[in-house]
């Protein structure tokens, strides 16, 4: 380096040049000694490099905790914006979430993803507190829930994605030189009993096929996309399911669409896989289309599966979001935001304040009902004692639509109702506590 630097004019800072030594092992050896230009350099423990801190371990407890203290410092910006009250909409708060809090926690994420899980989990506490921010929900919110309604993935999903993101762009560079060591290591064998792997070793125990994936190219479309036909998409169909009608009423419904349409071209695709890949095909009378799909494009599967299991799944949640790729409106005003979202997720102050207090869960003290249990989908649609205020507001039976599309009926329904005689929240002004409704704006 010294004959180097000499050659071409370059110069070494020798003051601000340190070394560090990676191994597990609690022995390493004093013995190595490195200089440049007659001055010794000092070996330390962690170094920065590049934004990251690098410990001699590689546990990257030091990077994740300087990484939460500029996080807190970020989600402190978030609190100021999201009061309940005056506060920026939810869409404003989570692009603020996502542009200078997730964008610094999503870099460098590929590398430590091998830190321990207890450290990894401080991570998704600021995750968590920043999507409870912006929609303006309680603290004792479910993790799940939270998810569910902000639409954000949570953060181990999220550095899966990132690292396979990644993979999947230098397995199609070749010339990178990041390329031999991600996707064609020969030595992953040595990682098979370990935790803390290589990305190159974890893209292998994720069981996606990342070796042979080839460039796809973008086409330009000759006529702009506002100029072009909609599809008219015909989903008659969809109402009749294999497992709970009889394959002769399918088979008629089918011919009757298939009459509403006898001057048409009928066009039939499919696709399949098995242990040798994925396949697709489109037939048009004597005229069969068929290719093959890599094997790699199982990747979707997985991700299909995931929502599947949550579509299939039986929580209070799915009752007002059937999906979570499904997209939530909620209100223009802020207070109203906080009010709809705590409802989705069913976790009001009404409803789950006895959490703060250690007490047992309420119960309706305005119905007949014995036993009754105090619950959101209680007070908007089988409260006997609001029966009268419900039918005023014109409320539909469905708790999604309810807290979907006629959210402007659910609204007007809490002010009038009399839960606002018996639901205490603190005023703004700082104010003696009085008798006011959690869904009522503050007023």
């Amino acid at each position: 380096m010294e004959r180097w630097a000499a050659t071409t004019g370059f110069r070494f800072s020798s003051d601000k040049t340190k070394y560090l030594i990676f191994s597990k092992s609690r022995r390493t050896s004093d013995n190595i000694v490195l200089s440049l230009n007659s001055t010794r350099f000092q070996k330390v423990d962690s170094i920065v490099f590049l934004g990251m801190t690098l410990d001699s371990k590689l546990k990257w407890d030091l990077h994740i905790t300087k990484l939460i203290s500029s996080c807190q410092k970020r989600l402190n910006l978030i609190k100021v914006l999201a009061n309940t009250f005056w506060g920026s909409d939810f869409l404003s708060l989570m692009g603020v979430y996502r542009a200078i809090l997730r964008s610094k926690i999503d870099y460098d994420s590929i590398c430590y993803t091998t830190a321990s899980k207890n450290s990894l989990k401080k991570l998704d506490v600021l995750q968590h507190k920043a999507i409870r921010l912006a929609y303006g929900l309680l603290r004792t919110s479910p993790v799940e829930s939270i998810h569910v309604v902000a639409n954000e993935p949570p953060l181990p999903l999220r550095r899966e994605y990132v690292a396979l993101r990644y993979a999947a762009k230098i397995s199609s560079l070749p010339d990178n030189p990041a390329h031999h060591i991600t996707v064609k290591c020969s030595s992953r064998g040595l990682y098979s009993n370990y935790r803390d792997c290589p990305i190159s070793e974890r893209i292998i125990r994720t069981d996606f096929n990342l070796n042979n994936l080839q460039n796809t190219y973008s086409y330009s479309l000759y006529s702009p996309p506002w100029t072009m036909r909609l599809t008219d998409i015909n989903t008659s169909l969809n109402c009749y399911t294999k497992r709970e009608t009889n394959h002769i009423v399918i088979q008629n419904k089918y011919r009757e669409v298939i009459e509403h349409y006898k001057n048409h071209m009928f066009i039939f695709t499919d696709a399949s896989k098995s242990r040798n890949g994925v396949g697709c095909a489109a037939i048009q009378e004597n005229n069969k289309k068929t290719a093959y799909l890599p094997y790699h494009s199982s990747i979707f599967t997985g991700e299909l599966t995931a929502i599947n299991q949550w579509n299939n799944s039986t929580t209070k949640l799915r009752e007002a979001i059937s999906s979570v790729t499904e997209h939530l409106s909620l209100p223009r005003r802020r207070r109203d935001q906080v009010i709809i979202s705590r409802l989705l997720i069913g976790h009001t102050l009404v409803t789950h304040k006895y959490l703060f207090s250690n007490q047992e869960a309420p119960t309706c003290q305005t119905c007949q009902l014995p036993d009754c249990r105090l619950t959101v989908k209680h007070i908007l649609l089988e409260c006997t004692a609001t029966q009268d205020a419900r039918n005023h507001a014109c409320m539909p039976e469905s708790i999604k639509e309810a807290l979907t599309t006629y959210y402007e009926r659910t609204l007007p329904f809490l002010k009038e109702s009399k839960w606002c005689e018996i639901t205490f929240v603190k005023p703004l002004d700082g104010r003696a506590d009085e008798e006011r409704c959690f869904s009522c704006s503050g007023k």
